[in-house]
């Protein structure tokens, strides 16, 4: 399994884990760079059940937006949550077909 979440993630899965990797991407500017920002997917998480992936990705997208209120919070929630439903979805029909 390879599924892209946003920009920014994706999840593999072995036979044991669902692995949530986050996409890095380093800085032209570096000495060692050469001039060419280059694309990599770190380990962000191993998790046992889609669900438990899905419930960190959201914990983790909370964390990294700066809120002012509760409200902002929910909105966050519902957000991430939307997408990775629909996306989810998408994929399944994917393979339906």
């Amino acid at each position: 399994m390879n599924i892209r979440i946003g920009e920014n993630y994706r999840i593999e899965s072995d036979h044991y884990n669902y692995i949530l990797k986050k996409r890095h991407v380093s800085d032209p500017n570096h000495r060692f760079s050469g001039g060419i920002a280059k694309e990599t997917w770190k380990d962000a998480g191993f998790y046992p059940s889609l669900d438990s992936l899905v419930r960190a990705l959201i914990e983790q997208e909370i964390k990294g937006v700066d809120t002012v209120n509760l409200l902002d919070v929910v909105r966050v929630i519902n957000e991430v949550a939307a997408f990775q439903v629909t996306k989810i979805k998408g994929v399944s029909n994917d393979e339906a077909c």
